[in-house]
């Protein structure tokens, strides 16, 4: 008896140093599983952000306005308000051949934007300019290279046609006298995606609307 009760109470004595040594086993190990999830979540969350930024980054094709136009601009101020030049295609290529616009070659710009956003951030101004406003072209360089002499009366909406992009720039620079931070163009497939994506814009007429040119039906 005096054996066996010494026995019991070394084998409780050897069990508890065991148990206590379990438990930090198991909070290292839940440890390491939840570091571990949350590892590879953030490569996930990575990962496709990095794949939404290529998808929308993608649909744009840059311009490089400096190296386009040069020097001869009007000057930088010292502000970090921005100005852009806003263009609205008309191009029937690509994915707007399927929106039901015609048939037109080439593309004009038949809507234009100067775009101000001061310092802030908190509100923007737009002034238009009508395509068929007459303005005083100067001498740009083509997409192919070639010289482009200066023009005076043509239509706005020409240049783009007639020379690129960095010509309108170039003439709302000369026209305005302000310089250009930054040129946007959009085409008809951009637009719609623009309308989808805050819901679409309500429209009233006061009377149906049917264009067979156009295949609008109001």
């Amino acid at each position: 008896m005096t054996h066996s009760a010494t026995t019991e109470p070394r084998r409780a004595r050897r069990a508890a140093p065991d148990g206590g040594r379990r438990a930090p086993r198991r909070r290292r190990r839940w440890g390491r599983i939840v570091l571990l999830s949350l590892v590879v979540l953030l490569l996930a969350l990575g990962g496709t952000g990095y794949w939404l930024y290529s998808g929308l980054n993608g649909n744009i094709d840059g311009v490089d306005l400096d190296k386009a136009l040069g020097s001869d601009r009007p000057e930088k101020l010292p502000t970090s308000g921005q100005n852009l030049l806003v263009l609205g295609s008309d191009s029937r290529a690509g994915d707007n051949a399927s929106l039901g616009t015609g048939k037109v070659a080439g593309a004009r710009s038949d809507t234009a934007l100067v775009v101000h956003i001061p310092e802030g951030r908190k509100q923007a101004v737009a002034v238009s300019i009508p395509r068929d406003t007459l303005v005083t072209r100067p001498e740009c360089e083509k997409s192919d290279g070639s010289a482009l002499p200066e023009a005076k009366r043509v239509m706005f909406n020409s240049v783009y046609s007639q020379a690129g992009p960095a010509c309108v720039v170039k003439t709302v620079e000369k026209m305005s006298g302000v310089r250009m931070d930054h040129y946007m163009e959009i085409d008809f497939a951009g637009f719609k995606g623009l309308v989808d994506a805050i819901g679409g814009v309500p429209v009233t007429v006061e009377e149906p609307i049917k264009d067979p040119a156009s295949g609008l039906d109001l």
